[in-house]
């Protein structure tokens, strides 16, 4: 009887433990005369560090959209409408050392055509926030391979004029600004606009990591896909 009382505590801790770490989206909705705001993103990550990213790139997203919505002051007031943030995210790489969170951020002016959409991403590595250049050997040119191959990829579609894809696939760390892990390499992701016309909105290129191996920091490649 005592083994089985042990066991049933230890798994109430257990579950406990599950509970107080389990990621969790947290939501924020305002709505005035003028705007509406509907913000969601992820909380309750085991390592603070990665909360506190998340939470401060929210809060300057807003502030950013108040910003901008400053100027909606001299839009007629029989416009219809209301100016809007919009944030939802995905997760799409969790493993136990490396992480991408996605948001998709839909900012609307009171009298616009369209909303104005975009993407950021953020990324971890042991709970520290990594850039691109994080992957790479120090000395290793990683830009130009990979600007070569998204080019490639994204002209392959048709879908747009070749001098708007070579711009916006430059091999300048601005370009490749937005980029997630993925099980087979890294996700490149180009905004809306980047590389073609609004309507076929961003643009995803998987670069897959037997394609730049060579080029990797392997102590950081063993950190993010080993585990």
């Amino acid at each position: 009887m005592l083994y089985v009382l042990k066991s049933l505590f230890a798994l109430m801790l257990l579950l406990g433990s599950v509970t107080l770490w389990a990621i969790h989206p947290m939501s924020i909705k305002k709505e005035t005369a003028a705007y509406a705001i509907d913000v969601k993103y992820p909380q309750g990550f085991r390592d603070a560090r990665i909360n506190a990213t998340i939470q401060a790139f929210i809060e300057k997203t807003k502030r950013n959209f108040f910003k901008e919505i400053a100027g909606d002051a001299d839009v007629p007031a029989d416009t219809p409408g209301k100016s809007g943030l919009n944030i939802t995210y995905s997760i799409p790489y969790k493993t136990k050392q490396g992480l991408s969170v996605l948001f998709y951020i839909s900012i609307y002016h009171r009298g616009a055509a369209h909303p104005s959409n975009s993407v950021a991403a953020l990324n971890f590595i042991n709970g520290r926030q990594a850039q691109l250049s994080d992957l790479f050997r120090p000395e290793i040119d990683y830009l130009k391979p990979i600007a070569d191959f998204c080019r490639k990829k994204i002209s392959s579609k048709n879908f747009s004029d070749a001098k708007w894809i070579a711009e916006g696939t430059k091999p300048t760390a601005k370009n490749y600004r937005i980029w997630s892990f993925s099980a087979n390499g890294i996700n490149i992701i180009f905004d809306t606009y980047q590389v073609a016309a609004y309507v076929y909105g961003p643009q995803t290129v998987l670069i897959p990591k037997s394609y730049i191996s060579a080029l990797l920091n392997q102590e950081v490649a063993y950190r993010v896909w080993s585990n």
